[in-house]
């Protein structure tokens, strides 16, 4: 994994702080006038390598979703270091991102950690797996509880 500034390539934390620094104030006026901000971190990348070669350009779709997921929990410990206790997880739309095998076990690693609100398209792609689970539908805007949920 490598982070990847617009701001001050290959620079420490400190070079990269201070030239973000002054980048900001350079193009304040400009970035008022376009309705956004031009520079910062959300302008950087991470890039993620397998064996020395771009996940991004060369990783599957199985492996890309597998590091994506990677950072995931990464950022739920970092969340928990700094916080004393885990973030709520929120997955959309799992069944067009992972397996049934992949979300099974995604979902054995989260029950242990963290409360998870899923969402999904079919209600037969989310599986119980023996964890405690509350099931909602959303019909025509409005949450209400699905028969037979505890």
């Amino acid at each position: 994994m490598e982070y990847v500034s617009s701001a001050a390539a290959g620079g420490e934390i400190e070079e990269i702080e201070r030239e973000f620094g002054q980048r900001l104030v350079e193009r304040r006026a400009a970035d008022l006038r376009l309705g956004f901000t031009s520079v910062g971190p959300h302008r950087d990348e991470l890039r993620l390598t397998l064996d020395g070669r771009s996940l991004a350009d060369y990783g599957s779709a199985g492996q890309q979703r597998s590091a994506l997921v990677a950072l995931y929990f990464a950022q739920m410990e970092v969340h928990r270091a700094y916080h004393g206790h885990f973030p709520v997880f929120l997955l959309d739309d799992v069944e067009a991102e992972l397996d049934a095998a992949r979300l099974e076990s995604l979902l054995d690693y989260l029950t242990e950690r963290t409360q998870t609100f899923l969402t999904a398209a079919r209600e037969s792609f989310v599986p119980a797996g023996g964890r405690p689970i509350e099931r909602y539908e959303i019909l025509a805007g409005t949450a209400r509880r699905a028969a037979g949920t505890p």
